[in-house]
């Protein structure tokens, strides 16, 4: 019976079957110097790929938001030069309307001044009416 079991044994032996995986793998009994040494340089290769890449994607996202804060800043200039520019014309507007009323101040303080004198005669005529009937 041992001698079956050891016959039914070798059926199990791996052959290679050529499966997807026998292409990509390297079929490598033992490790040497030479092994280690490219196995090393493709893991700092690899590892450079995905620094290069990290960094490509990164300065594609500093240069879209270097472009989107320009033209923010665009924006908000001309913003600023609208707030400007509608100040302005309020400012002349109100300078307009202090002259105006500076005007119409004048105007009644000569109008007033006029009242009082012309209130002065009569009142001082009616003064001297009196005095003289008395």
């Amino acid at each position: 019976m041992a001698k079956d079991s050891d016959h039914l044994a070798g059926r199990f032996d791996t052959e290679n079957t050529g499966g997807f995986l026998t292409g990509l793998l390297a079929e490598e009994d033992n490790f040497d110097r030479r092994t280690l040494w490219r196995l090393g340089s493709w893991g700092a290769a690899s590892v450079g790929a995905v620094i290069v890449a990290l960094m490509a994607n990164h300065s594609s996202i500093g240069s879209h938001r270097g472009q989107m804060a320009g033209t923010d800043l665009a924006r908000q200039s001309q913003q600023i030069q609208l707030v400007a520019k509608e100040s302005q014309s309020e400012t002349r507007r109100l300078a307009s309307a202090i002259e105006t009323l500076n005007g119409d101040r004048d105007r009644l303080y000569a109008r007033v001044t006029v009242l009082e004198q012309g209130l002065d005669s009569v009142t001082g005529a009616i003064a001297r009416q009196n005095s003289a009937a008395a």
